[in-house]
């Protein structure tokens, strides 16, 4: 009898443990699935990944991004002004001095996760617009400038026209055209140093890296560059002015400066005294009709007429 009585509180121990242990596991179970929900994620798309506009313009570029997001707008530059209205990233630009490319960014945020999109952004110098097409064509008629092209082609003319009048022989002739080689002269080099400068501060330019004001100081020395250059051609027709007075009576070869009409700079086209643009076309004033055949009237005429 003894001995059953020991066993009873000992079995009734044994049950006691085992129901905690039990306990203790099922308490385990429920916390793990609770810990599994993942929050959801941001969204954010801009329907454009690139746009160009001009200074001071504005634009509207639809943009989508997850509900109940907190939104927002930035740009890299503050060249434009950014904000974000009923769906649309509003742009707008302002006035520049040079090309412009920057990055405009559309944040969203939710449950402490960030999306981001982006839109690359070109703003064009209009207002230089002028000033760029000076420049590109100072730079196309290169050579034409450096060898005084123009003025070499009339000043031949004029002798080959004397010589074929019997006003001068052969040797004298031959003699006048060798006198005419612009690229002997120290104004030459200075303009070819001139020239390559204005093109580097294009480049730098077009990339951003220089104002339209630096470009158009260089413009500016270049035609002073110029004007240096083109006496040595005035100096050669005041040798031969009895010559050209046969086919242009009082020509005495005026400052050579830009012509926008031809794109050209030229003693002619950017003087009122040899003739005028009408309805879009260059008509020489009378007294200079001999003329016609000889002058350029744009980058892409050929020389009609050579010596002899």
């Amino acid at each position: 009898m003894k001995l059953i009585y020991f066993a009873v509180p000992f079995i009734c121990l044994s049950l006691l443990i085992g129901c905690g242990g039990g306990g203790g596991d099922s308490g385990g179970d429920g916390g793990g699935g609770s810990a599994g929900v993942i929050p959801p994620k941001p969204t954010v798309s801009i329907s454009k990944s690139s746009l160009t506009l001009n200074e001071g313009e504005q634009a509207s570029v639809p943009v989508s991004y997850a509900d109940l997001a907190e939104v927002s707008v930035s740009s890299s530059d503050d060249a434009a002004v950014v904000a974000l209205e009923d769906g649309a990233l509003i742009v707008t630009t302002s006035d520049v001095d040079r090309p412009v490319t920057l990055t405009l960014s559309v944040t969203a945020t939710l449950n402490e996760r960030e999306e981001t999109d982006t839109l690359l952004l070109y703003i064009k110098n209009t207002s230089a617009s002028d000033l760029i097409s000076q420049v590109n064509n100072t730079l196309g008629d290169r050579d034409n400038l450096l060898h005084l092209a123009d003025d070499h082609r009339l000043y031949e003319f004029f002798v080959d026209f004397a010589y074929l009048g019997g006003v001068i022989t052969r040797p004298v002739r031959d003699r006048y055209l060798a006198q005419f080689n612009s690229r002997d002269t120290f104004t030459f080099v200075q303009l070819d140093h001139q020239l390559v400068a204005l093109a580097r501060t294009l480049d730098a330019y077009s990339r951003g890296q220089s104002s339209d004001t630096s470009l158009q100081a260089e413009l500016e020395q270049t035609e002073s560059n110029l004007r240096d250059h083109a006496a040595y051609g005035h100096d050669r027709f005041e040798e031969i002015r009895s010559f050209s007075e046969v086919l242009a009576p009082g020509f005495t070869a005026p400052d050579m400066a830009f012509d926008p009409e031809s794109g050209l700079y030229s003693r002619f086209l950017s003087n009122d005294a040899f003739g005028g643009y009408q309805n879009g076309e260059y008509l020489f004033n009378e007294g200079f009709t001999g003329l016609s055949s000889l002058v350029r009237l744009s980058p892409t005429d050929p020389a009609l007429c050579e010596g002899v």
